[in-house]
């Protein structure tokens, strides 16, 4: 699936979240990028850099599964206010969920994500689907260095174990 996103302040991508139907089995996933849009790009394999090329354990149908699973597994890219960065999600395999028609965007505080991509069945070959809407989240920290990795992967776990495990909660919530 191909969408763009266009942030309101400078940001750093790191991750996706993206919508696999198949279970159990792992799945090969490969995310591409590009300044400026997706469209008109769809069928050009040399407009686009391979950003993301990694198996992930899906988490089931509508159920968001991250991408890398681990926080080495992929360099962040720098995404400049008012620029607009496309992503191409291809699977190893038809189990991507997307959305058929259009919804013209999402956007938080922080960016607008266009609603309007495209998909393919066939990687850079075959015809684009337009307009697809990409079901899944877009992971970033605001600011420009990239080496300001967040502690936390998507859905909230973390790489690094803590100390010993034990009844007392470690921690208060913030407000």
């Amino acid at each position: 699936h191909m969408f763009d996103v266009r942030p309101k302040k400078d940001l750093v991508v790191y991750g996706l979240e993206v919508n696999v139907i198949r279970l159990p089995d792992p799945v090969d996933v490969l995310v591409y990028t590009k300044a400026g849009s997706h469209a008109g790009s769809e069928g050009t394999e040399g407009d686009w850099t391979l950003w993301l090329n990694a198996t992930v354990e899906s988490f089931g149908l509508d159920r968001p599964t991250p991408v890398p699973q681990r926080p080495s597994a992929s360099d962040p890219v720098a995404v400049a206010r008012g620029e607009t960065r496309a992503f191409y999600v291809a699977l190893g395999g038809p189990y991507l969920r997307y959305s058929e028609g259009e919804r013209l965007y999402y956007q938080n505080r922080d960016l607008v994500l266009f609603g309007s991509g495209s998909a393919k069945r066939q990687g850079w070959r075959g015809v684009a689907f337009s307009p697809r809407t990409f079901n899944g989240a877009v992971h970033y920290w605001l600011g420009t260095d990239l080496g300001a990795h967040p502690p936390l992967l998507p859905g909230g776990y973390t790489m690094e174990p803590t100390g010993t495990p034990t009844d007392t909660p470690s921690g208060s919530p913030s407000a």
